[in-house]
């Protein structure tokens, strides 16, 4: 086994030979001084290099990377892509990724999901990601950001008319959080009264009904809308209900994750009449919510029409296996895929 300078050496090498490279993936890097100097200095002189990802690295390397990278790096770097997911990285590291984002201007694409920012470090994070002015793609994912990082965070994002793809899922936002990411978001004077997201993720912040309606006062602004992953925020029937009133005038919404909420049967018959002559939406996961088989029967009626639903997901709704077994008789030759 060789050591890991010896390793990066030769990376080093190889990207010296290859002044085309434009992507590099450095995962569970070590910490190594040597080896991180080494890549580092690889990195900044791979002149055509657009995407770096430093992914699933433990904080310390990671934080040493970024931190060397800062210091050797000339004021601008041309990456188009930085990923430093999955990092463990904290509000600690969050000054030094920040002064990091401040060398890449050209970012379309950021993201630092799986990591413990938490509210301090969005704060810390949030001049840097104001900067990106190109910025397409964000993942702030799984940060237990709260109501507080929501709060720093939604102000620079409501400010770059430029995003399409963002992620918050899993930071614990709450009632709260989503109420604040909603002003944030309307205070905006960028967005000129619309919304310009394809992709919406907020699934796992417990947002509940009354987050899920200031939500929707955004989500109806969003008509190039394509995404909307709304799984695990106990959301039950009264969210439910204004919902599907939002997404009828959303008409190229392809993909709606609704898994893990509290959805009954009111709102399942709700969602099903809508779907009858919903002519965008191809996939629905449902699963994991209590609308039982008066609920399930409801979908099963829409797939027998002319939909452009391929993809329903109903899996774990409180059916006996009796219920199962009937409904999946009456479903045999339909053209989209049933999961019960």
């Amino acid at each position: 086994v060789k050591p890991p300078e010896y390793l990066a050496s030769q990376v080093s090498l190889v990207m010296c030979k290859s002044p085309a490279l434009r992507s590099l993936h450095l995962h569970q890097l070590t910490e190594d001084p040597e080896a991180i100097k080494h890549l580092v200095s690889a990195v900044v002189s791979a002149r055509n290099l657009r995407q770096l990802h430093l992914n699933s690295t433990d904080s310390a390397s990671a934080a040493h990377f970024v931190e060397a990278l800062v210091g050797k790096a000339p004021d601008t770097l041309n990456l188009h892509t930085l990923s430093l997911a999955r990092c463990d990285l904290c509000c600690d590291e969050a000054d030094v990724v920040g002064r990091l984002l401040l060398k890449c201007p050209e970012l379309n694409t950021l993201e630092l999901g799986g990591n413990n920012f938490e509210a301090e470090g969005m704060r810390q994070l949030a001049t840097g990601i104001n900067r990106l002015r190109r910025l397409v793609t964000l993942g702030v994912q799984g940060n237990k950001m709260h109501a507080g990082g929501i709060a720093a965070l939604s102000f620079s994002v409501g400010e770059l008319a430029s995003i399409r793809e963002l992620n918050l899922g899993g930071n614990w936002l709450g009632v709260d959080g989503a109420r604040i990411f909603v002003e944030s978001m309307e205070r905006n004077s960028s967005l000129g009264g619309a919304c310009p997201l394809v992709r919406l993720d907020l699934r796992g912040n417990w947002i509940q009904d009354n987050g899920l309606l200031a939500v929707c006062s955004v989500v109806e602004r969003c008509s190039s809308l394509e995404y909307l992953g709304l799984r695990n925020n106990w959301i039950g029937d009264p969210g439910t209900l204004r919902l599907v009133q939002v997404i009828d005038s959303l008409n190229v919404l392809r993909e709606l994750d609704l898994q893990g909420n509290w959805i009954k049967e009111e709102g399942a018959k709700a969602m099903a009449h809508h779907m009858r002559h919903n002519r965008s939406i191809t996939s629905i996961n449902l699963s994991r919510n209590w609308f039982g088989e008066v609920g399930v029967q409801a979908f099963i009626e829409v797939l027998h029409l002319d939909t452009p639903l391929k993809d329903l997901n109903l899996e774990r709704n409180d059916l006996k296996p009796e219920a199962i077994e009937k409904i999946a008789e009456k479903a045999v030759g339909m053209p989209a895929r049933l999961r019960l």
